[in-house]
């Protein structure tokens, strides 16, 4: 999966690790729909521009974590491989829809979905 588009929605709070100091497990929805599990991501080590929210497309370049059973799990390629934080859906949109199988279109309010 090489750069790829993604919109966050989950986001969790930083955890210790031995090996990375503190990661952020984070996942989303790439364009075409599909769930992705970004892990591990050293958060608080990016740049702030490269610091992310939930509810903002981001586009990095993602591998497959083969440390992780999950099939949805990718990591950056690098600590660090950048993040481009593009847009934001704004705070007074409290739903969107993001749908299954089907392709995600930005609009200037909200994502929504086509077939």
């Amino acid at each position: 999966m090489p750069l790829t588009k993604v919109l966050i929605t989950v986001k969790t709070y930083p955890a210790i690790s031995t090996k990375y100091e503190e990661l952020v497990c984070t996942a989303g929805f790439t364009e075409d729909g599909k769930w992705v599990r970004i892990y591990p991501v050293q958060f608080r080590k990016k740049p702030y521009n490269e610091q992310y929210s939930k509810y903002e497309w981001i586009e990095v370049d993602l591998i497959r974590n083969k440390n992780d059973f999950r099939p949805e799990t990718y990591r950056p390629i690098t600590h660090n491989t950048p993040i481009n934080v593009l847009s934001k859906i704004p705070p007074e949109v409290k739903s969107f829809l993001l749908c299954k199988n089907t392709k995600i279109i930005e609009s200037t309010t909200l994502p929504i979905c086509k077939k």
